[in-house]
């Protein structure tokens, strides 16, 4: 499919050069070609990372594709997520459980003029060590959170604190909430990620993400 569409993008340069016999540049054409697109599935996508300027000082990575597809990543500090969920009928260890488990703020907005954004969570891989690792979605949460024997309050509480697991956008539309990465404190990975601009499948992987710090905030 890769092969196809970049000849059928550059069907006059590919024909030009085989009517010159200029057979090896045409093959150094392909494979240089490819390999740029191997290396960004989704073609130009920009990614870049900043810090937060206040007192948390929390970094996030950005990546927009060509088309207008928008995904923010912010770190959680433990910190912070684990005030949240105590505010909100969460035990201590349960809290502390979730707050240090790679949360991030996810933001997903649709900038397109024209795209209907769809994304399903369950396509998404952590990337780390050589291993693709899903993510542990709300549902997989919840039952823990049953087991661990959370209050309903709770229990609904973090159902609506949550990046849904399944997510339909139109033009302008925006959604946030909080994702499980599911790695301690500090460590490095990338993300594959996974979305449908009218029913056609797009990938990308962030690079670099890194899971927040387990460290204390000033009161």
């Amino acid at each position: 499919m890769l092969i196809s569409n970049i000849l059928l993008a550059n069907k006059n340069l590919f024909k030009s050069l085989q009517q010159t016999k200029c057979r090896s540049l045409l093959l150094a054409l392909i494979l240089s070609i490819v390999s740029g697109c191997a290396a960004n599935p989704v073609g130009n996508i920009s990614q870049h990372q900043s810090t937060d300027k206040d007192a948390v000082g929390a970094s996030r990575w950005i990546a927009e594709s060509a088309s207008g597809i928008r995904f923010e990543f912010a770190q959680r500090i433990p910190d912070q997520t684990r005030s949240f969920y105590l505010a909100r009928e969460f035990p201590p260890a349960a809290a502390s459980r979730y707050a240090t488990a790679c949360i991030f703020q996810t933001i997903l907005n649709n900038n397109s003029k024209d795209l209907i954004l769809k994304i399903n969570l369950s396509d998404w891989r952590v990337v780390y060590k050589d291993k693709k690792i899903p993510l542990q979605l709300v549902q997989d949460w919840q039952k823990l959170w049953k087991k661990m024997n959370i209050s309903k309050t709770g229990r609904i509480a973090f159902r609506w604190s949550q990046f849904p697991k399944i997510q339909v956008h139109k033009p302008t539309d925006w959604f946030q909430g909080m994702t499980a990465f599911s790695l301690p404190p500090g460590t490095v990975f990338n993300l594959y990620v996974k979305w449908y601009e009218n029913d056609e499948p797009r990938d990308a992987i962030i690079h670099n993400l890194k899971c927040p710090d387990d460290r204390r905030l000033d009161k």
